[in-house]
């Protein structure tokens, strides 16, 4: 449930906490962490416990900044995100739906963290049109089978529910 990473949104630094897998060493250090203290945030301030995880992680390298380009050069330098589907996850509520959550519209895929990689470590990518068409087509996908066809079932289910309540 990786976001893609967007300054506006907030989801800089939201990596998924899931699950990390990787040397025992790294792992241990990223999860080396401080322990978190609400009271430490303003109180309009509000952190993930996936951005909290990572940003402390990452704030333990000295050239560490809060922007867009450092935070996506330093995970493409330090993770690889993959989709669930491809590494054999499934969700029990929702099947094999990438990326899992209600927000997943931002998520961020495995072609996502590609296209980062190639982009900071200047290769160019032929098959980036090829992926942004699939994802393009995935989307409409989702919103007509979530919004369009699931809300209508939903509606004539209502209606039907309530004929047969004004009988009785």
């Amino acid at each position: 449930t990786s976001k893609r990473f967007n300054i506006k949104e907030d989801y800089i630094n939201h990596v998924s906490d899931w699950f990390y897998f990787g040397e025992t060493k790294d792992v241990k250090l990223l999860f080396s962490l401080p322990l978190f203290i609400a009271n430490d945030l303003d109180q309009n301030e509000v952190i993930s416990p996936e951005r909290y995880i990572w940003e402390s992680f990452a704030r333990k390298h000295k050239d560490f900044q809060y922007s867009l380009k450092w935070s996506e050069m330093f995970l493409v330098g330090n993770a690889a995100v993959f989709d669930p589907k491809d590494l054999g996850i499934k969700s029990l509520k929702l099947g094999y739906r990438s990326p899992f959550g209600v927000n997943g519209y931002h998520g961020m895929w495995h072609g996502d963290w590609l296209n980062l990689y190639y982009k900071h470590n200047n290769i160019s990518n032929p098959l980036t049109n090829v992926y942004l068409l699939g994802r393009v087509i995935k989307r409409i996908y989702y919103w007509f089978r979530n919004f369009l066809v699931i809300s209508t079932l939903l509606r004539i289910k209502k209606f039907f529910l309530r004929k047969k309540l004004d009988l009785f």
